[in-house]
C-alpha cells in the first residue's frame, strides 16, 4: 500500500524534539488558520490531521515543509519534501503536473520560494501587472473569488501586491511563493532578470 501524504508528515514530525514540535505548533498557527487550541494537546497524528484537513492534501506538505523550514529544521523540510516528489513520481500523479516538478529537485524547489522571501519588498515596488498574477493564481487555486476581489478593490498595484504578498503568498506557505515565482518569469520576465542579477 503506498505511503500517503500524512505518513510521510507524521515521519517528518516524528523526528522532533518536544521543544521543536511545539515550536512548530506555534508556528503552524501563525502561517495558516489553525487555531492553537486546536492543536495544543494533540500528538503528532493529530496534528497532521488537522493541517490536511486545513490546508488541503495537495497543500499538506509544502505547507509543513516551510513550516519545517521556519523553525530552522531544514534538513527535514528539504528530506520531506524530496520523498514527497519520489512518491508523487513513482505513482504518476498527473492532477499536479506543476507543483510536481517544483519539488523534484529540492535545491530548484528551496530556491524559487527563497527569491520571494528575499525580494519581497522589491516585488510589492515594482510588480506592474497584477491583474494577470491573479488570474493564474484564482486558477490554480492559490486564491479563491473572494480573495481575488478584496485584492483588486486596493487602488494601486502596490497596494494589491502588498495585500496579495502579505496576505495570500507568505501563509500560502512553498508552494504559493513557487507558483508566484513561476507567474513572474512569465509574466514579467525583464523585472526578474533584474531581480536575480542583484
Amino acid at each position: 500500500m503506498p505511503r500517503t501524504e500524512g505518513d510521510r508528515i507524521i515521519e517528518a514530525l516524528d523526528d522532533l524534539s518536544d521543544a521543536d514540535l511545539d515550536r512548530f505548533k506555534h508556528k503552524l498557527c501563525e502561517t495558516t488558520r489553525i487555531g492553537y487550541g486546536q492543536i495544543e494537546n494533540q500528538r503528532i497524528a493529530g496534528i497532521t490531521q488537522k493541517i490536511i484537513s486545513k490546508c488541503t492534501r495537495k497543500r499538506a506538505v509544502a505547507i509543513t515543509a516551510d513550516v519545517l523550514r521556519d523553525i530552522g529544521q531544514v534538513d527535514a523540510a528539504e528530506i520531506l519534501l524530496e520523498e514527497n516528489a519520489g512518491q508523487a513520481g513513482a505513482q504518476g500523479e498527473t492532477g499536479e503536473t506543476s507543483s510536481v516538478s517544483s519539488i523534484s529537485s529540492t535545491s530548484s524547489s528551496s530556491s524559487e520560494s527563497l527569491f520571494v522571501d528575499k525580494h519581497l519588498v522589491e516585488l510589492i515596488n515594482k510588480v506592474t501587472m497584477v491583474e494577470p498574477i491573479l488570474d493564474d493564481l484564482l486558477h490554480k487555486e492559490i486564491i479563491n473569488s473572494e480573495m481575488y476581489n478584496r485584492i483588486q478593490t486596493e487602488k494601486t498595484n502596490e497596494d494589491k501586491m502588498r495585500k496579495l504578498m502579505y496576505d495570500v503568498i507568505k501563509p500560502g506557505g512553498v508552494r504559493a511563493k513557487e507558483e508566484l515565482y513561476r507567474i513572474l518569469e512569465k509574466e514579467q520576465p525583464f523585472m526578474m532578470e533584474g531581480l536575480k542579477g542583484e
